[in-house]
């Protein structure tokens, strides 16, 4: 048989609707990878005072869609807590020279990520009394969005302390 005599009408439709259906299935494929939860939460530093966990963290959302982060909860071994959904004042300082001060307030819940784009603030977890800072080297966060299932990721500690001048302060 000749390559001629394959085309005709009907092979041609047939190959129109074969690439149609493959062009379809691609731009399904491409919309729903898109529009997947994709984020990314980094702990860039970790504070311990009296009774909590201050971890100052850098949330950044990798999807083409909104996100928005309703809860936070640091597991340890055996105990589990959430992070305050409200502002907390979590560092005041005072400068001599122009006699200003600066406040350092923590993120407020839910935390709402534009897409491809990111925020990075301090979250505040308390009460944590039985816990110090030397117990903790890994941590496991679970992340509840307004998309899905939360998700779970276990991070470790930096040895990088935020602020030094809380370790005696009182909330």
């Amino acid at each position: 048989m000749k390559f001629v005599e394959f085309i005709n009408k009907e092979n041609i439709t047939l190959a129109i609707a074969i690439l149609s259906l493959a062009g379809s299935l691609s731009s399904w494929m491409y919309n729903l990878h898109r529009q997947k939860k994709s984020f990314e939460v980094n702990i860039l530093s970790k504070t311990f005072t009296n009774k909590s966990l201050i971890l100052y963290l850098a949330f950044i959302n990798k999807s083409a869609l909104p996100l928005s982060i309703t809860r936070v909860t640091v597991c340890f071994d055996t105990l589990q807590v959430d992070s305050n959904n409200f502002k907390n004042l979590i560092h005041r300082s005072k400068t001599s020279s122009s006699n200003t001060e600066n406040f350092n307030y923590s993120l407020e819940l839910p935390i709402h990520l534009p897409p491809l784009d990111g925020i990075s603030g301090h979250l505040v977890f308390q009460p944590i009394e039985t816990i110090t800072s030397s117990d903790i080297k890994n941590i496991k966060l679970v992340i509840y969005t307004n998309r899905g299932k939360p998700v779970t990721l276990k991070k470790s500690l930096p040895d990088k302390d935020a602020f030094n001048e809380l370790k005696n302060s009182t909330f």
